[in-house]
């Protein structure tokens, strides 16, 4: 009784599957937030080891959010060309790959490259986790609720562990290892559940159930996107408070590659 008279009012509840979808998300935000707050806390050391000017120090940071400002706009076509799920694997794991070579870098310029291509894979993986929570969750609120978790809750977390663990050790490791240490255990929780727990059977058959989808209203209407935007203001300012403070130029690559997420996100 109680089951027809939820339905009747049009209510909906939760289904595993999007429990799965929303934890993603978050996991993968956080490790985005973990890239994004991690040259704020390494700066200082790596400028000590490689002896670098003031100029090199702030490019460093501007780096990463240059890229993802650039792969933010090619990532809709590449999602649509490669699937979302791929995509998202393909980001996770040239992201633990980068943060390899970050670690080994032996001067400046290579650790320069591997930040540029590190700020690639946050903008793959940005648009693409929104584009595959569209498509799979089984009902509208999810999308919204799911935005401001891995958005804001997320983005909030990773930028907090990065500077927790750089508190309790970067005094006692070096920033190489720090890179290890901080990155990598964030992709490998992703990477497992787009594996074992989202498979390509899934995102193909929710791909080809459009009359499913039309009766869920699951597309963002102007109301997500209004959330979701939000959301990202947030997300913005937790980048700038902690790295605009220092470099003018780090503060308006951030807000640049942020709004270009939040335009592609809606309108790619």
């Amino acid at each position: 009784m109680k089951s027809s008279s939820g339905s009747s009012s049009g209510s909906h509840s939760w289904t595993k599957q999007d429990y799965i979808l929303v934890s993603l998300a978050i996991l993968i935000k956080i490790g985005d937030g973990v890239e994004a707050y991690l040259p704020g806390v390494i700066t200082q050391k790596v400028s000590c080891e490689l002896g670098l000017s003031d100029f090199q120090e702030g490019l460093l940071a501007v780096i990463v959010y240059l890229f993802w400002a650039i792969a933010v706009m090619m990532s809709v076509f590449i999602s649509k060309k490669l699937g979302e799920r791929f995509t998202l694997l393909l980001s996770l794991y040239l992201s633990i790959g980068f943060a390899i070579l970050c670690a080994v870098v032996p001067n400046y310029y290579t650790l320069l490259l591997s930040r540029a291509l590190t700020g690639i894979c946050v903008g793959l993986n940005s648009c693409a986790t929104g584009i595959l929570l569209a498509k799979l969750v089984s009902f509208k609120e999810v999308l919204t609720r799911s935005a401001f978790l891995s958005e804001a809750l997320g983005f909030a977390v990773g930028g907090t562990w990065v500077s927790i663990l750089g508190w309790l050790i970067l005094d006692l490791v070096s920033w190489r290892v720090f890179v290890l240490l901080t990155s990598i255990p964030l992709f490998v929780p992703p990477i497992i559940m787009l594996h074992f727990c989202i498979g390509k059977e899934t995102e193909e058959a929710t791909q080809g159930d459009s009359e499913l989808e039309a009766e869920n209203n699951v597309a963002p209407t102007e109301s997500d996107s209004l959330i979701v935007t939000g959301n990202l203001i947030v997300y913005k300012n937790s980048v700038l408070t902690l790295h605009g403070l220092s470099n003018q130029a780090c503060s308006s690559s951030a807000t640049y590659a942020l709004d270009m997420e939040a335009l592609f996100f809606f309108h790619g």
